[in-house]
């Protein structure tokens, strides 16, 4: 009887590698070193220098998976009431945008000079203020929600609230002023 056994190749393009990369640059960055090479990371994941190029040739490549690792982490609880959903979102941006790795992730994002990369992280948070929207979307067609409201741009001005603060200020919105910034985005959306 033959041996049913999976066989990884070393270096190979696993799971695990893709993680480690990711974890490498995330932790490079957070410590302030944006300007890494790809022997930086393979030293730092544990995987080798070719696989690093092989997989993510530039440092924007390593960037956007860093980026794409991080963000997957950040959840919302979307259920429930779409008042209760909002402020959910806005705290939990709040909360995210706090993390060390996500300012240390919108510092480089502020400086960067590559066009791909700022498309990227657009593309990413898009797909974060849609996923978002889809309860106050649905709550909008059973007129909870006034007809005439954009959510996305309501999303997105919670959002960029959050994060101006923690970069202009240096510190997170705090609980009082959340709550007013969701107060009155509830008033804008309300029928």
């Amino acid at each position: 009887m033959e041996s049913s056994r999976v066989m990884l190749r070393p270096g190979g393009r696993t799971e695990s590698n893709r993680k480690a990369v990711a974890d490498a640059v995330l932790t490079l960055v957070t410590s302030g070193n944006v300007m890494f090479e790809a022997q930086d990371i393979a030293d730092l994941a544990g995987v080798h220098r070719t696989t690093v190029r092989r997989r993510w040739p530039t440092r924007e490549a390593l960037l956007a998976l860093a980026m794409e690792e991080h963000t997957a982490r950040f959840t919302v609880d979307l259920t429930g009431d779409w008042k209760t959903v909002l402020r959910r979102i806005a705290f939990g941006l709040r909360d995210f945008m706090d993390d060390p790795v996500e300012d240390a992730l919108n510092r480089v994002v502020a400086v960067s000079a590559s066009p791909q990369f700022t498309d990227l992280v657009k593309r990413q948070w898009d797909r974060l203020i849609e996923a978002f929207a889809q309860p106050l979307l649905a709550a909008q067609k059973k007129g909870r929600i006034a007809a005439s409201a954009d959510i996305a741009l309501a999303l997105f001005a919670i959002a960029s609230s959050v994060l101006t603060q923690k970069v202009y200020a240096g510190r997170p919105m705090s609980d009082a002023r959340l709550e007013r910034l969701v107060r009155q985005t509830v008033r804008a959306l309300t029928p």
